[in-house]
């Protein structure tokens, strides 16, 4: 593949998968259980955790799997294993909930939208 074919696809992919993707988890007002101590009432995490391993399941690369594990009082865990060609291993981690509208003079624009490229969805600006 060319390199401008191969940056057409993760273009493409980034426009079709993942901004659709990050648009509906921005909707889900899933706090940190730090700022929402009532956070497995409310229910957000579990939405948010079904938008993750659905799309995770859709576009995850063949030969791996996906696994999600859970300790009571403590948020989930998803594991998606992908299996290279080489010795080694790259552990890459993130986190499903939202730290709070304002941290450290970072305001997050949780009410509106910021363009990023040709689609909205929101982010944390300010420093």
């Amino acid at each position: 593949m060319n390199k401008e074919n191969l940056v057409s696809e993760i273009n493409k992919f980034w426009d079709d998968k993942i901004i659709p993707a990050l648009i509906e988890y921005i909707k889900i007002p899933n706090k940190s259980p730090s700022f929402d101590p009532n956070w497995e009432k409310h229910g957000h995490m579990d939405k948010v955790l079904d938008l993750a391993i659905n799309w995770a399941n859709e576009n995850k690369p063949s030969g791996s799997s996906l696994v999600v594990e859970r300790t009571p009082g403590r948020t989930p865990i998803i594991l998606l294993d992908v299996p290279g060609t080489i010795d080694g291993n790259i552990l890459m981690y993130g986190h499903l909930d939202k730290q709070i509208s304002k941290v450290g003079g970072r305001k997050c624009l949780t009410e509106g939208w910021a363009r990023v490229g040709a689609t909205a969805i929101g982010v944390c600006v300010g420093g």
